[in-house]
């Protein structure tokens, strides 16, 4: 079966996750022992067998033809996922489609596994919406959208040298 395309406003499409993920960030259970958002993406496809489950996240496999797929797209996603503390876990059955779980630990959970870890909190919410959500406090640092390449360099800069000077 052909990949068929959804019919999505891209920034609709973005503000609908942004509000799924802070709905779930606000009524988070614990997941693997930190507090985490869960996210299931599911398929109704053919599914993978046991075999071919346990290759997906290899660089360079696919199950593809030739000129389909370059076999990194999902090893891709597992090196973003671990690169943020994160977890992933794929379930199939042949028949009954593929399930992904990705699991992220939340902005304070990835704090107490890694004390003294720079946060940089990029948001184009207003100020009194991110203040309500409580995301910015002692710590973290808040860079607003929309910015430059030199803005972003300049706020990455700062919080190196503060931490330099801290000592951490």
């Amino acid at each position: 079966m052909e990949p068929t395309p959804a019919l999505a406003d891209r920034q609709q499409f973005d503000q609908v996750l942004g509000n799924l993920f802070l709905n779930a960030r606000d009524a988070s259970p614990l997941a693997h022992g930190a507090p985490a958002i869960r996210i299931d993406v599911r398929d109704t496809g053919i599914g993978m067998d046991d075999a071919t489950r346990q290759q997906i996240f290899e660089p360079f496999f696919t199950t593809k033809g030739v000129g389909k797929g370059t076999g990194l797209g999902l090893a891709v996603v597992l090196g973003a996922i671990q690169q943020d503390h994160g977890m992933i876990e794929a379930h199939s059955a042949l028949g009954r489609g593929t399930t992904f779980s990705v699991f992220w630990p939340l902005a304070e959970a990835v704090r107490q596994r890694c004390p003294g870890l720079p946060v940089l909190f990029v948001s184009g919410y207003t100020d009194d919406i991110i203040a309500l959500h409580g995301f910015v406090r002692e710590g973290v640092a808040l860079l607003e959208k929309p910015f430059s390449p030199s803005v972003l360099a300049r706020k990455v800069r700062g919080i190196v040298d503060a931490r330099s000077a801290r000592g951490a």
